[in-house]
């Protein structure tokens, strides 16, 4: 049994997205930010699941500034 990322709309409680790697599931969150903005994915829960277990990696703002850290200032 391998983990799964899966993205969850809080709202409606729909899975968006199943991803096998954390990095996956984090550059389908930072493109829909680059498309839509950072409040895209204010009701968006990243979690990682194995079997019947699941446990939340970060959610809405959060998830965004995971997907897309702020840039080193020079």
């Amino acid at each position: 049994m391998t983990t799964a990322y899966e993205l969850w709309e809080t709202r409606t409680g729909n899975l968006m997205d199943s991803f096998g790697s954390r990095e996956e599931a984090l550059l389908a969150v930072a493109e829909v930010i680059r498309r839509y903005g950072p409040s895209y994915v204010d009701s968006v829960v990243l979690i990682s699941a194995y079997g019947d277990e699941s446990k939340e990696i970060a959610t809405g703002a959060d998830l965004a500034e995971i997907a897309c850290p702020p840039r080193a200032v020079l």
